[in-house]
């Protein structure tokens, strides 16, 4: 399909162009603009020169042609208001606790009230306009109100309390655009959210199939055109070979950072929407790369009418010169300026502030915004406003407004005489797909979305087959052992009870089993919510998709238990009767797996959500008829069994299998609750699940202290900053011919190919090349943190190979920003210095140093406030960057430290202040520092002493020093006249030269490789490596600090962390109530456990601590939980339930409670098993071998059920209902006590009318401890059996050793 511009597009957009904007205003001034901005204007001029089109082929632009799109934006007044809380406390568990019985607040919230005490503005009184077919950049600092400007003009208003003003799309209002055309009007978050095991082709193909047009001029099937689509859009970008790789995430492999970006850049590019608000979209873009993607937006804007807004933290010059039209500059939430680009520097200038002669304007602009980077002009005379509000009314008053009011009047008169909103009103709906409806984003209709969904489902499935292996192997496992325990029972009483306890099980294994939608259920929120906006599909669709999936995989499932199970329960061998019970086991299982996503649906988190789970599997369960039957239920309780899906499926089992009865209506209404709980799943998907933003603000620890921040003032001299290095005489780091290989598809891939470097003390070392380059990879295989593939090459510290202590004496800031959410960044800083720092130097000595980090890092007015996360809110960017480099800091490494992309997300003044930092780190400290670098300006790439330069494949193009101003680097290349211009940032010259878009045709490595200062760098390598120093202290062991040090701040650490998690204290007092009130069991979690694996796994295993303190610290932070959790538990049941009120029996009950932390290591399968083995299910003299003298005596359940039954209910007098007295008659003239003498005093029971005759009545126990025997327990063994299972306790604690190091620590080894 060939590409050309739409003659009504074109025409729009110049035509508006022409018409309405033809007359720019000039600023009146004085002789200093002829000198100061003639760089400005011949830059600009040189912008408006013709370029090569990117799109100039046929069949090359990654957009449909699918009628008008051409629509612009204008604005006036539009503030937006939030809520007033700028400094919040963190919710601890108290606080939590009594916010759990605000309900008003609960449902307010549900019906979309939003209530605050007080508010603010975050943006104030904004006016601007962006015609059709222009671009417009939006400049300012992080937090400054960029993303909410970019937000509100993309109509997304749902995360602010209020919006106010006018935002108007050609003549359509927000109002209606909210209504009918999301999805043509949108909003592109920063966060890559995808799903990481999708490949690149299967992640862009689902987006285009379900925003293919219907009204295509060259019509196409939805599959050749998604394929069309996504070749345009990857070849666009460059990426074609990654096609078939999978897109990954920090924690599954997948492509590059960097080319993830560019697969969510061209997933935005699929909506064909015609005003798309990008926010800072070029973050992890690789120079090159960013220009290039920002040339496609202006292009695509002039041949098409898009318009796009784009928020962007370090614009280049040329970027900025060649592919924005306007420019709005904000400052602390007011409109400082807004007008083309070429009148904004001399505006600020006219307004009295100094640009620096290499400063680029973007640059510039940001700079007049920030108190400690904006210098007034010498010459200047006059008042300069200095506050927002100075800046915006100077703006007010100034030509450039009257010039911008003008300019909105004029769009808006053209606007209101053509028919451009009508045009665009028909091509909407002409787009949309017969039965898409109209008041709806979505241009598929709800059957087209299912298919699509369907695929990408399969996709899902196929794309993770150990995951289905797991649970089809678990569903082996399960019927083959727990079958085995109840084969065949005898036709006698205890047999039918033991039958029934089969069918029991096989409704509670899978009623646990399907416990598992909860984490899905919640963890794919963001998605949802993503594609939601971008209309793509609604929640209904992917709701029902899932389901249709699900329904043939489940029944492959349950065949495969029933097939087992069935036949060694010793069931009736009939077809009808098996796939009978097989169809009612699908039917539950269906059911309640939909319940519990119905409850991840309505749960706020995963902490509460599987908490609620686990209550509400109590409840089924309880109410399932087995364990309480129902005339025994109290009537409070009894009518959850009519909610119980549970109830009904072992009714019909049992009925089908002992007695006659209407199985059908029961299997009706479980279908008919698998429908409710999937309507309830849908209303909760659209009503609960919403893009709210963010937390703003940042969070702060109780009582805390915040010291007001003093303003700095920096000056921009890299030269002084590069002195301030000193190139001290110290040691040097080397690698040499260093090769990185890992298997992908069963082949070896080279990821580094012969690199080799050096990075020298007291100096800064850039890595830089272009995205999926290698340069993450190169960091991580030199500072030893790679666990799978292989590593050769050479790598030296000051001479000597690396040795144990080498992660621990490093430093290493990963790009993630890894820390405890509920942590505040002092304590994040001081558990760094106390379990890293060496054992010479005294606790206090590591504190004091923590403060000093602080104060360098200007951390001081954050110190208290906490890390944060997307959940809870916290910290910014910048800040956490700044955390990140701190806790590494505070290390006080000996040697290296290691940073990965330091500087991305952030500002131009913010990486400045980053690189400055570095710098006086480096200086003082004598350190080698090597940071991967994206997107340098020319005063940050100033900083960087020498440069590791890569090419795609891990080829090394350059390394070797920067000199100043760039002068050798700038040499080596001039040799192959690519040597930068004057005015050029050399960063991004280098990455244009050697990786442009597309691919160079120059053998760059080659000719690096051949070149003499290749052969310099080896020659000083190998005189390092012939002549060790001793500048480096010779240390011993993998850790600073002992394993009770670990252990005691590992404690510390993870307890203050739980206590500032208020949902994870009140969900467990509150359910352990619940729990008591209905049945006493103890909420069982291991999400904890998990959160702080990972973290450990990310940043923490290098020299921090070892994972047996972590997995020691995580079962003693327990304990206090579980005393608390479970005495409240005793007290809620004991009496409850009726048991003896003796000091011996309770205290024994509170304690043999077992930990939380053994339950949530032994999964479903272990669980099933242990529970079936315990001879509360099948007694014990009922149990087949070898499970009757062998594996039932090793499950732990068989001695807590002996202990707690045998202490409590050995003692209690049994009656008999008259349903259970056995009868039986005797000889005339005998009284029963008399005629059954010699069968009481060895028989159980006792006779319930001893003095009667004729007919004798009998109950078959008198006591508990008949009860008991009958299951293989015993009254005197009680204390055995409480020794035993405290013995078994002790041994599951070495078990949970012994699984995180099989299953967590060592599949990190391998290779």
């Amino acid at each position: 399909m060939s590409y050309t511009p739409e003659p009504d597009h074109t025409t729009v957009a110049d035509s508006t162009r022409s018409s309405v904007f033809d007359d720019h205003a000039t600023l009146d001034g004085g002789d200093h603009r002829s000198d100061i901005h003639m760089d400005d204007l011949s830059k600009a001029k040189k912008a408006q020169q013709p370029n090569k089109q990117i799109f100039s082929e046929p069949g090359t632009m990654p957009l449909p042609k699918s009628g008008f799109h051409s629509l612009g934006v204008c604005y006036e007044g539009l503030t937006v208001i939030a809520s007033g809380q700028t400094k919040r406390t963190v919710e601890t568990a108290e606080r939590s606790f009594l916010q759990s019985w605000n309900l008003p607040s609960y449902l307010m919230k549900l019906a979309g009230y939003k209530y605050t005490k007080t508010t603010r503005e975050l943006i104030s009184d904004f006016s601007g306009v962006v015609p059709p077919g222009e671009t417009m950049l939006v400049l300012g600092r992080p937090g400054s109100g960029c993303s909410t400007l970019l937000r509100a003009i993309a109509n997304e208003r749902g995360a602010f309390i209020k919006v106010e003003g006018n935002v108007q799309y050609s003549t359509i209002d927000a109002s209606e655009a909210g209504k009918y055309y999301n999805g043509e009007i949108v909003f592109n978050n920063e966060e890559d959210a995808h799903y990481p095991i999708l490949s690149v082709a299967q992640t862009l193909a689902v987006a285009h199939k379900l925003k293919k047009p219907a009204n295509m001029q060259h019509p196409q099937h939805t599959k050749e055109y998604a394929l069309d689509q996504t070749n345009r859009a990857l070849t666009a970008f460059g990426m074609t070979h990654v096609v078939n790789t999978k897109v990954g995430n920090d924690y599954i492999r997948g492509v590059s950072g960097g080319e993830r970006k560019r697969v969510s850049l061209s997933e935005m590019f699929s909506t064909n929407a015609a005003l798309i608000c990008w926010d800072n979209c070029i973050r992890g873009l690789d120079s090159a790369v960013a220009l290039h993607f920002l040339r496609m937006l202006k292009e695509m804007a002039r041949s098409t009418g898009q318009t796009s807004i784009v928020s962007i933290y370090q614009a280049s010059q040329e970027t900025y010169d060649t592919c924005f039209d306007r420019v709005t500059v904000i400052y602390e939430g007011k409109m400082v300026f807004c007008g083309h680009v070429e009148d904004a520097a001399p505006y600020f200038i006219e307004q009295g502030w100094y640009k620096k002669a290499r400063q680029t304007v973007p640059d510039f602009l940001t700079a007049c915004t920030s108190v400690s980077e904006r210098q007034v002009r010498e010459d200047f005379r006059g008042t300069v406003p200095e506050t927002p509000e100075e800046m915006a009314a100077y703006f007010r008053a100034s030509p450039m407004f009257t010039k911008l009011q003008n300019e909105i009047a004029q769009y808006k008169a053209t606007e209101q005489a053509s028919n451009h909103a009508e045009e665009f009103r028909l091509a909407v709906a002409k787009s949309k797909h017969k039965g898409a409806g109209k008041a709806n984003p979505y241009k598929a209709n709800f059957a087209q979305q299912i298919g699509v969904l369907v695929v990408r489902q399969v996709q899902l499935v196929i794309a993770a087959p150990t995951t289905f292996l797991i649970r089809l192997g678990s569903n082996v496992l399960q019927s083959l052992i727990v079958g085995a325990i109840f084969y065949k029972p005898a036709s006698d009483a205890t047999g039918s009870f033991m039958v029934a306890g089969g069918l029991y099980f096989t409704v509670l294994y899978f009623a646990i089993f399907s416990l598992a939608e909860i984490p899905p259920t919640i963890g794919g929120r963001p998605l949802l919510i993503k594609h939601r906006k971008l209309g793509f599909y609604t929640p209904a669709a992917k709701i029902f998709a899932e389901m249709v999936v699900d329904a043939p995989v489940f029944a492959f499932q349950t065949l495969i238990f029933a097939s087992l199970f069935y036949f060694l329960l010793g069931l009736s061998p009939t077809a009808s009767v098996f796939f009978t019970f097989f169809f009612i086991i699908y039917s539950c299982y269906m059911a309640i797996s939909v319940l519990n996503r119905m409850v991840g649906t309505w749960s706020p988190n995963l902490t509460v959500g599987l908490r609620y789970g686990g209550l509400n599997l109590l409840i089924i369960l309880i109410a399932g008829d087995f364990m309480l039957p129902p005339p025994f239920q109290h009537r409070w309780i009894s009518w959850t069994r009519r909610i119980s899906p549970v109830a009904y499926a072992f009714e019909i089992n049992v009925k089908f299998q002992f007695l006659e009865g209407n199985i059908w209506r029961n299997v009706g209404i479980l279908w008919a609750m698998y429908a409710f709980y999937a309507f309830m799943v849908v209303l909760g998907s659209t009503i609960i699940i919403k893009d709210t933003g963010g937390n703003s603000g940042t969070l702060f620890k109780p009582n805390a202290t915040i010291p007001l921040a003093a303003k700095k003032v920096v000056t921009r001299n890299s030269e002084a900053e590069k002195g301030a290095g000193g190139k001290r005489p110290g040691f040097l780091f080397t690698f040499k011919n260093v090769f990185y290989t890992v298997k992908v598809g069963g082949k070896d891939r080279v990821l580094l190919d012969n690199v080799s470097g050096i990075v020298e003390s007291g100096g800064l070392t850039a890595l830089m090349g272009a995205s999926g380059a290698g340069k993450t990879t190169l960091l991580n295989t030199i500072a030893g943190r790679q666990t799978t593939g292989v590593v050769e090459g050479e790598m030296l510290l000051d001479g000597k190979p690396l040795g144990e202590t080498f992660s621990r004496c490093t430093g290493f800031a990963q790009q993630g920003d890894v820390h405890d959410a509920h942590a505040t960044v002092r304590e994040c800083l001081q558990f760094s210095a106390l379990l890293r720092q060496t054992g010479n130097r005294t606790r206090e000595e590591k504190l004091a140093y923590a403060e000093e980090v602080i104060d360098l890092l200007e951390l001081g007015p954050i110190a208290d406030a906490l890390i944060g996360n997307a959940e809870i809110g916290g910290l910014g960017v910048e800040n956490r960057k700044r955390v990140t480099i701190g806790v590494e800091l505070a290390a006080r490494p000996d040697s290296l430290l290691f940073l990965d992309e330091p500087t991305s997300g952030l500002d131009s003044q913010a990486a400045f202040d980053i690189c400055r930092f570095l710098r006086k780190i480096a200086a003082t400290q004598g350190l080698a520092i090597c940071a991967v670098i994206h997107q340098p300006s020319g005063d940050l790439f100033e900083m960087f002493d020498s440069i590791v330069l890569l090419a795609p494949g891990g080829k090394t193009v350059y390394a070797g020093a920067t000199g100043p101003d760039s002068s050798v680097v700038s040499a080596y290349f001039a040799k192959f006249d690519a040597a930068p211009d004057a005015s050029a940032n050399p960063a991004e010259h280098l990455i244009a030269t050697v990786a442009p878009v597309g691919g160079s045709k120059i053998d760059w490595p080659g000719r690096w490789n051949a070149s003499p200062e290749a052969a310099a760098l080896q020659a000083r390598i190998a005189e390092a490596a012939a002549n060790p120093g001793g500048n480096i202290p010779d240390e011993k062991g993998a850790f600073a600090s002992t394993f009770k040090e670990q252990v005691y701040e590992l404690v510390i650490r993870n307890t203050r962390s739980q206590y500032r998690d208020g949902a994870y204290f009140t969900s467990i007092l509150m359910l352990s109530c619940f729990y008591s009130v209905i049945q006493c069991a103890a909420p069982i979690s291991f999400e904890t456990a998990h959160y702080y694996f990972e973290m450990y796994l990310a940043r923490e295993r290098n020299g921090i601590y070892s994972w047996p303190a972590l997995v020691t610290a995580l079962l003693l932070v327990e304990i206090p939980i579980l005393i608390v959790c479970f005495t409240l538990a005793f007290l809620c049941f004991y009496w409850t339930a009726g048991l003896e009120s003796t000091a011996q029996t309770a205290g024994l009950q509170g304690s043999i409670s077992p930990s939380s932390f053994s339950i949530g290591l032994i999964l479903s399968l272990l669980w099933n098993v242990i529970n079936a083995l315990s001879w509360a299910l099948v007694p014990w003299p009922s149990m087949p071998q070898p499970f009757h003298s062998f594996f039932s005596f090793i499950s732990p359940l068989r001695w807590f059920f002996g202990a707690l039954m045998e202490s409590s209910l050995s003692p209690m007098k049994v009656t008999c209902a008259a349903s259970e007295v056995s009868y039986f008659n005797i000889p005339s003239g005998q009284t029963c006590q008399a005629f059954a003498a010699e069968f009481m005093k060895t028989a159980a029971g006792y006779l319930t009318n001893p003095d009667g005759s004729g007919s004798c009545g009998y109950c078959q126990m008198s006591t508990g401890a008949d009860y008991i025997a009958q299951l293989g327990y015993s009254f005197d063994h009680r204390w055995r059996d409480w020794g035993i299972f405290i013995v078994m306790c002790t041994s599951n604690v070495m078990v949970a050793f012994a699984f995180t190091w099989i299953l967590r620590i060592r599949p990190l080894y391998s290779k």
